[in-house]
């Protein structure tokens, strides 16, 4: 399974503002406190994972390993070896992490098994913290953007792609379709071509009423 997730709070916001359109105007980039950020749309790896969540826990020598119970249907695709990211919660960094044990059907109700990972590095993890992790068991190549860069308009995704450079530099509000998300990117099935530039931070600004349209009808 993907983490998967989509900007509902550029929803709420580009509501309150009462967009519409067509999706078919251009326009200069009105004068906004952030300068727009771009990124490219390209080709990249999207990992399909299994989510896990467990412990911190000790080791007989007492060095900090990480233990996540992976639910039964997901555990099927948990091999040694496979990457993984764990978090210590609340607030931590993603660490990377490589499963280095599996103890299958612990549990007999459930079908839950044990995952242990070893992690990249063991600073920011405290003993018998909770940890939620990511271990990937499928990956492929897909065209994606950063997920920042889509928002939902009209019951619609849409992107601001950019056009032209510098003083001749356009924008327009393009729909795309979303065929997943992961935590950091969106993989793109339509609405976009490898090298399209795309505005991954202040989006919302070419999205007002009376600059540009947007959205699909």
């Amino acid at each position: 399974m993907n983490k998967a997730g989509s900007p509902l709070l550029l929803l709420a916001l580009a509501a309150s503002f009462g967009c519409a359109g067509s999706g078919e105007d251009t326009g200069k980039a009105p004068e906004l406190s952030d300068p727009p950020v771009l990124a490219e749309a390209k080709y990249a790896r999207m990992d399909e994972t299994a989510p896990a969540y467990g412990v911190a826990d000790v080791d007989e020598a007492g060095n900090i390993e990480i233990s996540v119970n992976v639910g039964k249907v997901d555990a099927r695709g948990v091999q040694i070896g496979q990457r993984a990211v764990a978090w210590q919660l609340p607030g931590g960094k993603p660490v990377p992490c490589v499963v280095r044990q599996i103890l299958r059907d612990v549990n007999k109700a459930t079908g839950q098994s044990i995952v242990r990972l070893k992690p990249e590095t063991i600073d920011g993890f405290v003993a018998w913290s909770f940890i939620y992790a990511e271990i990937t068991v499928k990956s492929r190549r897909v065209l994606a953007v950063p997920s920042g860069a889509v928002l939902v308009l009209n019951g619609s995704s849409v992107v601001v792609r950019a056009t032209g450079k510098d003083g001749d530099r356009q924008y327009k509000a393009a729909p795309v379709v979303v065929s997943e998300y992961s935590w950091d990117q969106a993989a793109i099935k339509k609405g976009l071509k490898p090298g399209d530039q795309v505005v991954i931070r202040g989006a919302l600004g070419f999205l007002y009423p009376g600059f540009a349209g947007a959205g699909s009808d």
